[in-house]
């Protein structure tokens, strides 16, 4: 039920996280008044713990039922994304309320209602902030030593409630539904803090791998592919091993682009990418260079015949017919192929061949070239 609240709650406020973190703590916060509210009525009106005159025992009930009608219908603003409204309705309604109970069970500094004054400053320092809930928690000491100040010199009479079944009992109520209240808020925060915690690292790793991806394919791009290419040149040099570098150009390519839209154009890129991976073994790579240009890395690479051969499958798995819209395309492959260390010196060297290697094959009959 409370998931659903929530769900349909930010459905209506903006797509900020730190207002949405303010909004669920207010929701939490709100869901616990409506609730103490309740048994404290229930309560006052069964269990009658407070002898008082009839005059002020109904002044004090309709506070209390005031009180509560006010938090449910902040509640039902806050849920239709009413969030700044809610945020000064609770915190302007927590200092009435908590003051107005100080007043109707004796004033300061007999009334049992008085620990309830902490409520206030804790929900404004966790709805509006520590400056704000500053602000708020310097204000209650000053609306106390008003209401002292009207009491001693102006002759404000106060109902005196006093206790006719057990003196402690009314001191227990306030401090069981103080004690509630922070504890609820405390599980909230935390329990929205880790959510958030979650969302953030989660964020964190979706922008790392966009860094090191594609946008549009899913595969490793030209950063990626450097970083990786330096590293299986590293374990060569120690381990004696050959790294094949393939360079990929698309034919025919344009042919689509032109004819059918870049929309054509970006499923072929990913269907070829589909391909491409399928094909390899788990510990190689590849990448989109950019445009329709891709690279594969072959590590370890066996002899030139094992090349050649992957080479040629390559060229007639990208050869298979695609189709859009009842249309049947086919594009080629044009690879260039080079060899660290038998055949380049540094990774630069290396590239470079291959990319040589890729154009003569582009322009040559073989359409693969070493």
């Amino acid at each position: 039920m409370q998931s659903a609240l929530r769900r349909h709650m930010e459905r209506r406020l903006p797509n900020d996280a730190d207002l949405r973190f303010r909004a669920n703590l207010l929701l939490s916060i709100l869901s616990a008044i409506d609730i103490l509210s309740a048994f404290v009525i229930l309560y006052f009106i069964f269990a009658a713990p407070l002898q008082m005159d009839a005059d002020s025992r109904r002044w004090a009930l309709q506070l209390i039922v005031a009180s509560a009608t006010i938090y449910c219908s902040l509640t039902l603003a806050l849920l239709n994304g009413f969030y700044r409204s809610a945020t000064i309705g609770t915190v302007t309604v927590a200092l009435t309320s908590v003051g107005g109970a100080v007043a109707a069970t004796s004033g300061l500094p007999s009334s049992p209602a008085v620990p309830l004054l902490l409520l206030p400053a804790i929900i404004a320092f966790c709805i509006l902030g520590p400056r704000r809930g500053i602000l708020v928690a310097l204000l209650i000491p000053a609306l106390c030593a008003l209401q002292w100040h009207l009491s001693m010199h102006w002759g404000l009479q106060l109902p005196a409630a006093q206790s006719g079944k057990n003196p402690a009992l009314d001191g227990l109520l306030i401090n069981g539904v103080n004690y509630c209240l922070v504890i609820v808020v405390l599980l909230v925060y935390e329990r929205i803090n880790n959510n958030l915690r979650r969302e953030r690292d989660a964020e964190r790793q979706r922008l790392a791998h966009f860094a090191t991806h594609d946008d549009l394919t899913g595969l490793a791009n030209r950063r990626h592919f450097l970083q990786r290419l330096a590293e299986s040149c590293a374990r060569c040099d120690r381990g004696g091993h050959q790294v094949g570098v393939l360079y990929i150009d698309l034919n025919g390519f344009k042919k689509i682009n032109d004819s059918l839209g870049h929309s054509a154009g970006d499923k072929t890129l990913v269907q070829i990418a589909e391909r491409l991976t399928a094909m390899l073994r788990r510990q190689d790579l590849v990448a989109r260079l950019g445009g329709d240009e891709f690279a594969i890395i072959i590590d370890p690479c066996g002899p030139q015949s094992e090349i050649n051969d992957l080479c040629q499958r390559i060229q007639n798995r990208i050869a298979e017919p695609l189709i859009f819209d009842a249309s049947q395309f086919s594009i080629g492959a044009s690879i260039g192929v080079a060899r660290y260390p038998s055949e380049g010196i540094d990774i630069d060297h290396v590239l470079r061949l291959a990319d040589m290697a890729m154009y003569a094959a582009k322009h040559g009959r073989d359409k693969t070239a070493a």
